[in-house]
């Protein structure tokens, strides 16, 4: 691959390490621990230039740090790269940081994530002019009638006492933000990264606005109020990456998080975004956060 086409398809993939570009793929594979008789069938779930994301078929543990092989083949083209465990849930699910690869075969994975981004760049470009990419997402977005009060949808200067529990924020300054934006109601899967503990809950998101969601989780976990955390969100074909905080924790399964942090980039999808959705149906918009 010569070094200008080179540089342009790494400009379009995302740089090395934990700034990568992580993109959706489906992908059988194998993970071999490097050294040790054991090995698992996963299915590649995300790939990027520093690694990847597998979700085993059968119980498997191995401990974070320890050396392994992912073998897969994607778009025609099979790979073996070597890595790390870098973390795991002690569910089935493994993020794997690749280390120590050669030249030809990070040019390869240069050529597969360049094949990749294509291929994404079309299902957009397809869903912009008929929608066709909307439909395969599995998103689905149900109108959610409004629960405030006329003077509070109107900007009115209601009190935060007159509030909701649901409706009232973290911080009372919070309350002209939390108004201004619709909360929407979405179906679609969630990842959500704690950071501090270094593990995964994976669950259902529920809403969505520009100021956070909820997240109904597979299965309960005691995460408490103020827990710093990371959301994964596949939306029409783009997948977003959030920083957050967990602002409630209801019968230990619905998970209310506010976003933190937010680039000027991240919040113009995520507002094109919603408001795609709520052209598109023709609903008024939902409450509001």
């Amino acid at each position: 691959m010569e070094e200008d086409e080179k540089a342009q398809i790494l400009a379009a993939v995302g740089a090395e390490g934990r700034t990568s570009h992580r993109h959706p793929v489906h992908s059988g594979a194998l993970l071999s621990v490097i050294g040790q008789d054991l090995s698992v069938h996963c299915n590649v779930l995300d790939l990027s230039l520093g690694g990847c994301r597998l979700r085993a078929k059968d119980q498997f543990r191995v401990e974070a740090q320890v050396r392994v092989e992912v073998t897969f083949t994607i778009r025609g083209l099979p790979m073996l790269l070597p890595g790390v465990v870098q973390w795991t849930d002690c569910a089935g699910h493994f993020g794997i940081r690749f280390l120590g690869m050669s030249a030809r075969r990070k040019d390869a994975l240069v050529e597969v994530l360049s094949e990749i981004v294509a291929f994404h760049a079309g299902e957009l470009a397809r869903a912009a002019s008929g929608g066709a990419a909307r439909r395969k997402t599995g998103i689905h977005v149900v109108a959610q009638p409004s629960s405030q009060p006329a003077a509070v949808q109107s900007g009115s200067t209601q009190r935060p006492s007159e509030l909701g529990d649901s409706d009232r924020p973290a911080r009372m300054g919070d309350v002209r933000e939390r108004r201004a934006y619709p909360r929407q109601k979405v179906d679609s899967t969630a990842v959500i990264l704690l950071i501090n503990a270094g593990c995964q809950l994976r669950g259902r998101l529920l809403d969505l606005s520009l100021s956070g969601c909820r997240v109904r989780t597979d299965e309960r976990s005691a995460v408490s109020v103020q827990t710093r955390v990371n959301v994964e969100l596949l939306l029409d074909g783009m997948l977003f990456r959030l920083d957050g905080v967990i602002e409630g924790n209801e019968d230990q399964r619905n998970l209310r998080i506010r976003f933190q942090d937010l680039s000027g980039r991240q919040r113009e999808k995520l507002g094109q975004l919603i408001e795609d959705m709520q052209t598109l149906h023709l609903e008024e918009p939902g409450d509001s956060w």
